[in-house]
């Protein structure tokens, strides 16, 4: 899949999650949750635009997601946008996804290294870039609490996922169906 089109997949999902009821937590003002073979872990800010900040980890390819979006935000579906992300005295730079939620908010989707997930819990902001344009300057509180019970999201997601795969296995001698006239 190309890229643009797998960040406008994961833009999608990543909008208006429609967390499992079952694993939906509040903690340091972050909502963190599953949604299929994701945990998710968003905040929204007030303020102009109302910003949405999200991460999620997609336990099938491993490969975490930074999401942001805002109401007023005029960012371009698919094109790339060269950011930076300050954590403290932490600099990361990535290209970036433009994205359109639900044709309302449009922002932007990168990867993010685990480097990020530990500079981002101990860091007191997030602030990014593009060139000499500030983009947002997001506050981070409660942002280790919050990746916290992320790490116990995944954890759990992780051992749920091979409870299923140990189940297919152990079923896989089963015909899907037992009456298919192609069966050998």
């Amino acid at each position: 899949m190309r890229s643009w089109a797998l960040a406008a997949a994961i833009s999608s999902m990543l909008a208006t999650p429609a967390l499992a009821e079952d694993w939906a937590r509040e903690v340091g003002g972050w909502t963190v949750g599953r949604t299929g073979d994701m945990c998710i872990m968003t905040m929204e800010y007030e303020g102009a635009g109302a910003t949405n900040l999200t991460l999620a980890v997609n336990e099938e390819t491993e490969k975490t997601y930074l999401s942001v979006d805002n109401y007023l935000w005029s960012a371009k579906e698919g094109e790339v946008y060269e950011l930076a992300y300050h954590l403290g005295e932490w600099v990361y730079t990535a290209p970036a996804i433009g994205t359109e939620a639900n044709y309302i908010r449009k922002g932007f989707i990168t990867s993010v290294s685990s480097e990020f997930l530990s500079d981002f819990a101990k860091s007191d902001d997030l602030e990014i870039t593009r060139g000499d344009i500030l983009v947002d300057d997001l506050s981070l509180k409660g942002s280790a609490a919050g990746l916290a019970v992320f790490e116990r999201c995944r954890t759990e997601l992780a051992r749920d996922m091979e409870q299923r795969r140990r189940d297919r296995e152990r079923l896989s001698h089963i015909p899907t169906d037992p009456f298919a006239d192609d069966l050998d």
